[in-house]
């Protein structure tokens, strides 16, 4: 084995690494970034959808605080970069809070810009760098992968640990960073049950599309007030206008169709994780450079391992509950199209950063 290599070795009576999602790590092969990154969207869409439910649905009573002042809500549809930031700074990870990975995003971009506009000073920078350094910037940057990955199974097994205590935590989240609350709200059912970002059911319901006014008002009743459904609301006969306010009504009421299902919760974030490997495939390791790839079947066996690790999987194959009713290929086109749906909403700012 290359010397750089050795200290990438994982002690194997470290507990850790038998968890089954370390396992499905090592089979894919993932760069030690990406899999803290998929790793925690398997693992976080059951405590997502807890949070997420109760708030919908009334259910949590006074263990949330109330939705925050009009002014501020109003404007967090178009704030999604803080509201990025402030899920950074709900998860913490070896990167940072979420200014410190927000910043890292535009130096990773920076650097693919100058790479891509300046090749030549690029060679010319790394031929300047002897061999010698270059041995020792791989020796310490495996030793710090291997670091970060225990860091990223400890974060992991306390995150699957601690889920029965969904109280505190969330509550202060919720009271000091209205982006969290308005993600749970708003955004996270929002794509579950529409496949879109909110921001463009607005811009479709100001251009008139009444379909897209009905699936704002049942995601965010306080949408009712915008001066653009208003409009349409009062445009009309005084019978076509009777009929708009008893629609609107119903559509607050009933809320959207769905309910955001544990499910859909889920095959959201498999339609997440899909595309964060495909916009970040390239991984290393002591043997060199790979293009890490997985499908949908992989994607559910991630799931799979974290029920296992939680001590909640189902039957003889030991499967995710919650899946185990969707066939093979419902699951494929579910996750297919949950990654579209992610792809056209993730912020420029952050795709270009992998692309």
């Amino acid at each position: 084995m290359p010397e750089v290599a050795k200290g990438f070795i994982f002690d194997k009576r470290n507990p850790l690494m038998k968890l089954h999602v370390n396992g499905w790590v090592e089979r894919h092969k993932l760069s030690v970034a990406l899999a803290g990154i998929v790793i925690q969207l398997a693992a976080i869409a059951e405590p997502l959808h807890f949070i997420a439910h109760s708030l919908r649905n009334g259910t949590a009573g006074k263990l949330f605080p109330p939705r925050p002042p009009s002014k501020v809500w109003r404007r967090l549809y178009r704030s999604h970069k803080e509201i990025l930031g402030a899920l950074g700074d709900a998860s913490p990870t070896q990167y940072g809070d979420g200014k410190s990975i927000l910043s890292l995003l535009d130096f990773i971009r920076a650097a693919k810009r100058w790479a891509k506009e300046s090749p030549d000073e690029l060679n010319a920078w790394s031929s300047s760098v002897e061999p010698r350094m270059w041995l020792i910037f791989l020796k310490r940057a495996f030793r710090e992968a291997k670091k970060f990955h225990i860091y990223n199974l400890r974060e992991y097994r306390d995150l699957i640990r601690e889920e029965s205590d969904k109280g505190s935590k969330i509550e202060q989240l919720l009271r000091e960073k209205p982006e969290i609350y308005f993600f749970l709200l708003v955004i996270l059912p929002c794509m579950c049950e529409y496949e879109t970002l909110p921001l463009s059911l607005i811009r479709k319901a100001r251009r008139g599309e009444e379909k897209a006014i009905e699936q704002l008002v049942r995601l965010d009743d306080s949408m009712v007030a915008e001066p653009f459904i208003q409009r349409w609301r009062d445009a009309g006969t005084g019978q076509e206008r009777r009929e708009k306010v008893e629609w609107l009504a119903g559509w607050m009421r009933e809320g959207i169709g769905g309910q955001l299902t544990l499910s859909s919760v889920k095959q959201s974030m498999a339609g997440l994780i899909a595309l964060m490997v495909s916009l970040n495939p390239v991984a290393f390791s002591p043997r060199g450079r790979h293009i890490v790839k997985i499908s949908s079947s992989d994607i559910r066996d991630l799931f799979n391992a974290v029920a296992r690790d939680r001590g909640t999987s189902f039957g003889a194959g030991r499967v995710d509950e919650d899946l185990y009713h969707i066939s093979d290929e419902s699951w494929r086109q579910a996750v297919s199209k949950r990654k579209q749906a992610w792809h056209a909403s993730v912020p420029k700012y952050v795709s270009k950063t992998f692309v």
